[in-house]
């Protein structure tokens, strides 16, 4: 029975309190999303700064002196990047030595989701159990590229 008591206590008191600042019963609204007006339908404010965002699409808009900017997200541009990225791994290469030859090279073109990319690959043979390689994929819009140096030792 005394914890019902002091329940209904502190229910009391916060209702004094709340009717004696009103303030504290109608609480100020926050403004969680703003829709820009800039950029079209689809874009809201990035909170806390003047960037537009269209979270479907990645794009953003910000209004400068100069005028209004268009960009990438930092998420888009990860993502272009990982597009990217496998376009240049189905171009790189592997330089293969055929039998009784010193050298190698070798190169391929290859296209992932609207992203290209090429390779080219060499190799050489050192001696009957040391073979050196060596391959290069660049992405063509330029986002990324790789390289990649090896050695093989057969016995």
């Amino acid at each position: 029975m005394m914890r019902h008591n002091i329940t209904f206590c502190l229910f009391g008191l916060m209702g004094l309190v709340f009717a004696a600042n009103p303030a504290l019963a109608d609480p100020v609204a926050v403004e969680y999303t703003r829709v820009c007006t800039i950029a079209g339908q689809g874009y809201f404010y990035v909170p806390g700064t003047d960037v537009c965002l269209n979270p479907m699409t990645g794009k953003t808009y910000q209004k400068t002196e100069e005028g209004v900017v268009v960009g990438s997200s930092p998420m888009l541009m990860s993502i272009d990047r990982a597009l990217e990225g496998v376009a240049i791994d189905a171009a790189l290469p592997t330089a293969i030595i055929e039998p009784g030859k010193t050298f190698a090279i070798a190169g391929d073109l290859a296209t992932f989701d609207a992203y290209n990319a090429g390779g080219f690959a060499a190799a050489v043979k050192l001696n009957e159990n040391l073979q050196l390689n060596a391959a290069v994929g660049v992405g063509f819009t330029g986002h990324a590229g790789v390289a990649r140096i090896g050695a093989n030792f057969s016995w």
